[in-house]
């Protein structure tokens, strides 16, 4: 869910950069937005901003004593309230008493910038969650871990000096036409989809408009550090998406990443690396070595191939030689659900592995298990001495995150690293 967080000076900018990079490690489904963050350098910024109100399901204003009167965030305050419920918009106050509120941003029930202030502003969030909020023992644990990192950041807040209070001023000049971004916003909601306005709309003036026509029937599960920035996306079918003529074949997967990763380069989009699970087969067909190869030509170096335990057992000799084929045209290798099924140590570490994937059976019981914590401890040391990479699959909550940090692992992918994304919900996050 897209959260607009509104700001208007220095102090104020120090908080909402906080809370842009603090809400998303509470709220998986929380996608917070800033302006002068969000909006890159040239761009049309009254468009972008109202593109993000207009996808904004909940809105968040930074006030200060210095900015409270200021036009840039008492138009920003008055967007949001034509944009979205009153209930779905929270001023945060800092440094002053509520009742001090003025202006269109008095209009809101406001939060004072404490422990409670910001509990009370996750709680309404999570209510605003359509269809993936957590529930309420899960939200007070996920809080209760990372409000110290919160606190921390707003601890370094600046002062600023009396002097200063009336001369503070947004970074966004001159100050906007109202009428004008309404209109905007009224002219994106006439979008036929959600694809069309997250995306399409953004890269108009740099990709043809029929460059990007990926069908939607592929997702991207997101793979992140501990600390909650994403460095991996695997590509997996999207259930819940219809796909005709679409078989659901090692050979339609890698066709329909093809046409997105072609996208993405015309539109000069730098990506993470991009997983394609392969592990579902005791064996590869020619025809998909084939074209793991042309790939590999193309986009070798961001792909990142996985396979089994069970196939590098079955025919030890003819994985090593293909995992060594695809190394060298530029792909990486991992091997997928380790810790289950054939185990060979001596093919595991001749092979050329990039990454090990610790099975989510292995961490499902990982904090009453001492034996599965035993495991994933090894192969913690395993990847080490591989010189390999190491994601733990399945995180589901933050005692597991905890358990798996204290035993090595710094990628997790799971309902902890994120929702699965569309194509252009990956533009949208990382462009």
């Amino acid at each position: 869910m897209k959260v607009f967080i509104s700001w208007s000076g220095v102090r104020s900018r120090h908080i909402a950069e906080a809370l842009r990079s603090w809400l998303p490690r509470v709220i998986q489904a929380v996608r917070p937005w800033m302006s002068d963050v969000d909006v890159p350098a040239g761009a049309r910024w009254q468009s972008d901003i109202a593109d993000a109100l207009d996808v904004s399901k909940f809105g968040i204003i930074c006030v200060t004593p210095e900015n409270m009167s200021k036009p840039w965030l008492m138009f920003e305050a008055g967007a949001l309230s034509k944009s979205m419920k009153s209930s779905h918009v929270c001023p945060l106050v800092f440094d002053m008493e509520l009742g001090a509120l003025s202006g269109p941003v008095a209009q809101f029930q406001a939060k004072i910038l404490d422990r409670d202030g910001v509990y009370g502003i996750l709680d309404a969030i999570n209510k605003a969650i359509p269809d993936a909020k957590l529930d309420d023992a899960h939200l007070a644990e996920q809080f209760e871990i990372m409000w110290p990192r919160l606190e921390a950041a707003l601890a370094s807040i600046p002062e600023v000096p009396a002097e200063s209070l009336e001369t503070e001023t947004h970074a966004h000049s001159p100050q906007p036409d109202m009428s004008v971004l309404l209109d905007i916003i009224s002219d994106y909601r006439k979008k036929e989809t959600a694809f069309e306005s997250a995306f399409t709309v953004q890269m108009r003036e740099e990709v043809p408009q029929n460059a990007y026509s990926v069908p939607r029937s592929v997702v991207y599960a997101p793979i992140s550090t501990m600390e909650g920035a994403i460095v991996y996306v695997e590509a997996q079918w999207n259930r819940r998406v219809a796909r005709e003529n679409i078989p659901e074949s090692q050979l339609a997967l890698i066709a329909e990443v093809w046409k997105t990763l072609d996208a993405w380069r015309d539109a000069s989009f730098g990506i993470p690396v991009v997983a394609i699970d392969l592990s579902d087969t005791v064996t590869l067909g020619d025809e998909v070595v084939d074209r793991l190869m042309d790939l590999a030509e193309e986009h070798g170096g961001i792909i990142e191939v996985g396979f089994s335990q069970d196939q590098l057992a079955v025919e030890p000799r003819g994985m090593h030689n293909l995992m060594k084929k695809l190394s060298a045209a530029g792909l990486r290798i991992g091997l997928r659900a380790f810790g289950m099924g054939t185990f060979n140590l001596v093919s595991i570490e001749t092979a050329p592995l990039n990454t090990l994937w610790i099975a989510a059976e292995l961490v499902e019981d990982i904090i009453l298990n001492a034996n599965d914590r035993y495991v994933v401890e090894a192969i913690g040391k395993l990847a080490f001495k591989l010189s390999a990479d190491v994601i733990a699959e399945g995180v589901s909550d933050s005692k597991q995150s905890a358990v798996l940090t204290k035993l090595g692992v710094r990628m997790i992918k799971g309902t902890m690293a994120g929702d699965v994304m569309t194509a252009d919900e990956v533009y949208t996050r990382f462009a």
